[in-house]
């Protein structure tokens, strides 16, 4: 099966050619969100499959504070 790397964004998207939306969801989706799920400051994943590619959207929580600008910035 060959596979095309895209990116666009924040988001990730790739394909592969042949692959039924079932293969794509067990085989990519599914194993990519588990593996994305360990990162502690994920919030909250989404994904959308289809014949040959997978759509994954990742947002993450904001942990700290941003840093304030200094004077005059």
């Amino acid at each position: 099966m060959s596979t095309e790397d895209r990116r666009t964004g924040g988001d990730g998207e790739r394909a592969h050619a042949g692959a039924s939306a079932e293969v794509v969801e067990s085989q990519v989706a599914k194993t990519l969100e588990d593996s994305i799920a360990g990162i502690d400051a994920v919030d909250v994943i989404t994904s959308i499959s289809r014949a040959e590619q997978a759509q994954i959207s990742v947002r993450f929580r904001l942990e700290k504070m941003p840093m304030p600008l200094p004077p005059g910035a």
